[in-house]
């Protein structure tokens, strides 16, 4: 685990400790800013400084309505920027008004409120006219994306213990591999975990895990990590993962039926070769995330090499849900259980999870679907990874 992560699970522990320490203050916000207008015009602006830092924790969070507070800059009025409206950005559709902070009168100070749920995760950052800034009174941060966003976590919000590095259970290793595809006419670089005690002279047949955006899921997605856990403490069995990354995200996994081709074709036989990989659909996973699940999903119906297909806040766009399901329905196979996650905070394909749910759970034997109350992002996904993989691949016994 690097040093990010480390310190992102030390603030995540204490926060729930921070929030309670808030909830006790006494007075709520509501109650401090009626009092607030009281006083004289002059000394409005101190007194909220010296109310801020006297806060536990920033956000304020009272029950479950969450209250984001901010400095403003010059006559710029702050937005908040998050999960739950996409960042205000490009396929943001609503009241953008809704998102604008309210001034404390007579400061410089603004403030918004909203509703979460109890156990949420909700990243997040301001506008501040052309300027995009996290909140400087709030410690916790952590990277979505390759970008830095301040998150604010409700009281029952849990940190998997799968994601911890424990130092006392035996970890698998991770293979640097290149195949050369006749299919592709490229070289692709793949990485194979192989569980503790993997033996190829031994002749077992291991069950195989194929993970798009396989660097995501391994780094922010903790997924070696809970790969070791889960099957050092007996949870799940030993398996062989491969973490494979697109050349083209947009051609891969939306667009190339070569690419599904390679996979089916020519990885999964060279994994069966070379590390005694399991060439049963019924111990067979392909997993994907966001738009990668248009891939897992289409890999999972198109032939009958998975029978199990894991998918993290699919994303149809820019193609509609009715448009896949008219395409899947159309194909010759199916997956025997799929693993579908939404996110209740992601904005841009919430309502995609919950439609491909209704259909599967029409069309496939098993679904297992869980809900987080966290947006669009690997740390927010990693939260069901373990129990996904519990699923798939239950321990023997």
């Amino acid at each position: 685990m690097n040093t990010l992560h480390k310190l992102l699970v030390v603030c995540l522990l204490l926060t729930s400790n921070l929030v309670r320490a808030a909830e006790e203050v006494g007075q709520n916000f509501d109650q401090w800013l009626e009092d607030l207008q009281t006083a004289a015009e002059e000394d409005k602006e101190r007194l909220v400084e010296e109310y801020v830092v006297k806060l536990p924790a920033v956000p304020i969070v009272e029950g479950e309505n969450v209250i984001f507070i901010t400095k403003g800059a010059s006559e710029a009025v702050p937005y908040l920027e998050a999960d739950l409206n996409g960042y205000l950005g490009n396929k943001f559709k609503g009241d953008i008004k809704e998102w604008e902070m309210t001034r404390i009168e007579s400061t410089t100070w603004f403030y918004l409120k909203c509703v979460l749920k109890p156990d949420a995760l909700l990243n997040y950052r301001f506008s501040i006219g052309e300027k995009q800034v996290l909140d400087s009174l709030n410690p916790l941060m952590r990277k979505v994306f390759g970008k830095i966003y301040s998150f604010v976590a409700m009281p029952d919000y849990e940190v998997s213990q799968e994601i911890l590095t424990d130092h006392s259970v035996k970890k698998g290793e991770l293979l640097d591999v290149t195949i050369t595809s006749a299919t592709l006419k490229q070289r692709r670089n793949i990485q194979v975990y192989l569980p503790a005690g993997y033996e190829k002279e031994s002749g077992l047949r291991y069950p195989v895990a194929v993970f798009h955006d396989g660097s995501y899921f391994i780094n922010d997605g903790m997924a070696t990590v809970v790969l070791d856990n889960l099957i050092s403490r007996g949870k799940m069995q030993p398996i062989i993962a491969v973490f494979e990354n697109p050349v083209n995200r947009i051609s891969d996994y939306l667009k190339s039926q070569k690419y599904r081709k390679f996979v089916s074709l020519e990885l999964m036989p060279f994994l069966k070769l070379s590390y005694n990989a399991d060439g049963a659909a019924e111990n067979r996973a392909i997993i994907g995330a966001s738009g990668a699940c248009l891939s897992a999903l289409r890999l999972s119906h198109e032939s009958a090499n998975f029978g199990k297909c894991g998918l993290f806040s699919p994303s149809t766009s820019p193609s509609t849900v009715d448009r896949l399901v008219a395409e899947l329905e159309t194909l010759a196979h199916k997956p025997a259980e799929v693993f579908l996650s939404g996110s209740l905070y992601d904005y841009f394909s919430y309502q995609d999870s919950l439609d491909l749910k209704a259909y599967l759970e029409q069309s496939v034997d098993k679904v297992r679907y869980l809900e987080i109350s966290e947006g669009h992002n690997f740390p927010a996904w990693r939260s069901g990874l373990d129990e996904m993989l519990i699923q798939f691949f239950p321990a023997e016994g």
